[in-house]
């Protein structure tokens, strides 16, 4: 039985919805499906009772969820332990990360933690815009990759959470926005906003919010760059949808507005491929809880 499986499971049992539990993992529900037929054929009982859209646990998927539980720490511990035994004196980490806030606020100072539990392992590094960053962790150019949820990697990818953020609506000081204290999603619909285009299978994360209230932005402008926000939104006069990430790019005359809405938010992410076998990847997650969240 696969342990990534079990980890989908004990997701599951936490949402108790397939669609939500899926989201969560970032897989499709017809794969969460599948994991999960897939867990209870190899166990040979019913672990979640399915009817009329609602998702419940059976007696069986209680057993089995403390038992994965126990499997899955289990199996973390191990792989820290197996990574922290010797094997560092020629070892390499290629780390990739997302320019601008995703590695000020968090690339730098996971890999600061990182050296200081493993000074002797020589990492490499590249900084660039999604699309690259996407290509060069399928090419095997490097080994993980540090990026948001705004990017689907593929079901090919194991994620590890860094960190989870609130979006804001980023604007000029003269929007007539500008001035309030927070805006609705409803709102925030009605105006011209400009995203960050997501070079791998067009599904935007915050799209996705959007539809989730049955609501589809007016007009939207994606951008090719980040660099090309501040010329964008001086040119349209739009509002854009992203983090508070935003303030490592050095701007002035703009405004960040807090949105009413508690699940407009994205995660920052430790990426990896599931056959690679870089045993540093493992050294490099577990400092994350070293990482002092950042201030903004």
């Amino acid at each position: 039985m696969d342990v990534s499986h079990m980890r989908e499971v004990l997701v599951l049992a936490e949402h108790l919805n397939f669609t939500t539990a899926a989201a969560a993992l970032y897989i499709s529900q017809p794969t969460l499906t599948r994991h999960v037929n897939a867990v209870e054929e190899s166990l040979g009982v019913q672990l979640f009772r399915r009817t009329n859209h609602v998702v419940e646990l059976t007696r069986a998927g209680a057993v089995a969820v403390k038992a994965f539980e126990k499997i899955v720490g289990s199996y973390d511990t191990l792989l820290a332990d197996v990574a922290d035994m010797g094997g560092e004196e020629e070892s390499d980490l290629r780390l990739g990360m997302v320019y601008y806030g995703t590695t000020a606020y968090y690339g730098y100072p996971l890999l600061e933690a990182f050296s200081k539990r493993h000074p002797s392992v020589r990492v490499s590094t590249i900084t660039a815009q999604s699309a690259q960053v996407y290509k060069h962790l399928h090419n095997g150019t490097i080994d993980a990759a540090l990026t948001i949820t705004s990017n689907d990697y593929g079901d090919d990818v194991e994620r590890v959470k860094v960190a989870t953020i609130p979006l804001y609506a980023f604007m000029q000081s003269d929007h007539p926005l500008a001035k309030r204290s927070s805006i609705g999603v409803d709102e925030l619909a009605q105006q011209k906003l400009v995203l960050n285009a997501i070079p791998v299978n067009r599904q935007h994360h915050i799209m996705k919010l959007f539809e989730r209230r049955g609501l589809a932005p007016a007009d939207i402008v994606f951008l090719n760059h980040i660099d090309e926000l501040l010329p964008t939104l001086a040119r349209t006069g739009g509002i854009f949808i992203g983090s508070m990430l935003l303030t490592a790019i050095p701007q002035q005359h703009h405004e960040f507005v807090q949105i009413e809405a508690d699940d407009f938010t994205i995660d920052v992410a430790l990426v990896y491929q599931r056959e690679n076998t870089n045993p540093n990847i493992a050294r490099l997650a577990a400092c994350i809880p070293d990482i002092r969240q950042p201030v903004m």
